[in-house]
């Protein structure tokens, strides 16, 4: 049977009209056409559960379908407008984390210059020059809380509160910040930025629901019991295989990835993704929290929606350096 899109997905062709490639329309109308079938599937089943778990769960699919047309929104203004999405999460990230570790003089008087190197630092990612983004945020903003800590006087706590705010800088913008880095991979093959920053996003994100999902119906081993004890090798695992598959089929549509260099992303995200996740998790219970904040219905705060990324973004960048994608 002759597949035409076009027939089947208008939506994709008039996204093009917004300036987004064919590829990266295609994989936004599947996208939606997911989300539209996931939200009958998840109203369904919600309507026999009890009010509070319905409440959090149809709020969470409202967070889901927001985030997706934030995504959409931002990639057709350009640059500009995803930077300002990933500084607006980064800020909040920061803040959230900031409001579950205040403690002493010291936090407050450093945290001023924390929010200024981690709005600098998405603006800087991809509009900047050379590779001054890779060392500006680690080092400048190192120097500059350790002098700024010092110069209150106060000694007691100043590792603790140091340490917490380099920490929280790092995650939220450092490591986030990679996710932008993509802007900066050299178009070819009709392949530019947008794509490779979807493909992310959805292997990420995909991933994320993936190992839920599987955990929920097939988990039975623990993979790290004290920290996350809902995550299972069973859920990691189907879910890495699911994220490879994802990688590989929407690989030619978003990138200039070869089938191998898809399945080998797809694992890397995937397992960065999970170590992510209960890096945060960690941080959690150590603060003795479930969710960062409410912010976002049925999901939690965006510490609970970026833990995955901020390590997975980075280990995606840095493997499509290394095998040089868009280079030709």
């Amino acid at each position: 049977m002759d597949f035409s899109w076009e027939r089947l997905a208008p939506l994709g062709t008039n996204l093009e009209t917004w300036g987004i490639p064919s590829g990266l329309a295609k994989t936004l109308s599947l996208l939606y056409a997911a989300l539209l079938v996931g939200s009958l599937i998840r109203i369904a089943a919600a309507r026999s559960m009890p009010a509070e778990q319905r409440r959090s769960r149809l709020g969470s699919l409202l967070v889901w379908w927001v985030l997706a047309l934030v995504v959409t929104v931002s990639l057709a203004v350009g640059k500009m407008g995803v930077a300002a999405v990933f500084l607006v999460f980064g800020v909040l990230g920061l803040r959230e984390f900031l409001a579950l570790t205040w403690e002493g003089r010291h936090t407050r008087a450093a945290a001023p210059l924390c929010y200024l190197a981690v709005a600098v630092q998405f603006l800087l990612v991809p509009f900047g020059s050379g590779e001054l983004w890779r060392y500006a945020l680690p080092l400048g903003l190192f120097l500059l809380v350790a002098l700024r800590l010092t110069l209150t006087g106060v000694t007691v706590g100043y590792l603790h509160d140091f340490a917490t705010l380099f920490w929280g800088a790092m995650v939220t913008g450092y490591l986030l910040s990679h996710a932008l880095a993509v802007t900066r991979f050299p178009s070819a093959s009709g392949h530019d930025w947008k794509g490779w920053l979807l493909y992310l996003l959805i292997l990420t994100e995909g991933n994320d629901i993936a190992q839920a999902l599987w955990g929920r119906q097939f988990g039975r081993h623990r993979v790290t019991p004290t920290i996350s004890p809902n995550k299972t090798w069973e859920g990691l695992l189907f879910g890495l295989f699911t994220t490879v598959i994802v990688a590989v089929l929407l690989a030619p549509w978003l990138t200039t990835l070869s089938v191998f260099q898809a399945a080998v992303a797809g694992m890397l995200v995937a397992a960065s993704g999970f170590f992510g996740d209960i890096n945060m998790s960690a941080f959690k219970r150590d603060v003795g929290v479930k969710d960062s904040s409410r912010l976002l219905p049925g999901q939690g705060g965006i510490l609970d929606r970026i833990d995955s990324l901020s390590f997975s973004a980075p280990v995606f960048y840095y493997y499509c350096n290394w095998i040089r994608v868009g280079s030709g």
